[in-house]
């Protein structure tokens, strides 16, 4: 068995200047600039040639073709991803668009939860979701170390429940102490 731990492409150019760039683009075989209208991008952002990688789509039906700044999704060397952003400040950045809002959307299948869990070091602390499961789409916040509901909004009223999951008054609080300060 002999393992070939060389790259089988690769791409080279003076990525030792900060703002250089190379890409891989993607259109019209009988066109040699235009119609060009996808690239993956490999930008310089340190003189090491450290950089980050772009997805850019040219979004037009004419013959314009794909450049930098077209680019919609973003990874950085740090590991850092931005969607509609080439400079993301977060693991995930999402920015909308210019009149746009920046939504990020989690869609179960039927009878499923959509949701997020927060996590620490690891261990779930919080969970966010809709109870597809149960069909009602209330929103909760579940806390995993108390291993509770600690809020839900139902779907069909918008009553709000702390420490109740099935609030009948617009704001019902639920305590073993039966105080609310």
């Amino acid at each position: 068995d002999t393992t070939i731990n060389v790259p089988l492409l690769s791409i080279r150019g003076d990525f030792n200047d900060v703002g250089n760039y190379g890409m891989i683009r993607f259109g019209d075989y009988t066109q040699t600039t235009n119609y060009q209208k996808g690239a993956i991008i490999y930008e310089s952002v340190a003189g090491s040639a450290r950089g980050k990688l772009h997805l850019a789509l040219e979004n037009t039906d004419g013959s314009g073709s794909v450049a930098l700044s077209d680019a919609k999704l973003t990874v950085q060397s740090n590991g850092n991803v931005g969607i509609g952003t080439t400079s993301p400040s977060t693991n995930l950045h999402v920015k909308g668009s210019a009149g746009a809002s920046g939504y990020v959307q989690i869609d179960a299948p039927s009878n499923f939860d959509a949701g997020l869990l927060l996590r620490n070091n690891g261990a779930v602390g919080w969970q966010i979701n809709n109870q597809g499961v149960a069909a009602t789409n209330d929103l909760r916040i579940y806390n995993y170390t108390t291993a509770a509901t600690a809020m839900t909004i139902l779907a069909s009223n918008s009553n709000v429940g702390i420490g109740d999951t099935s609030p009948d008054a617009k704001l019902e609080v639920l305590a073993t102490t039966e105080q609310l300060r």
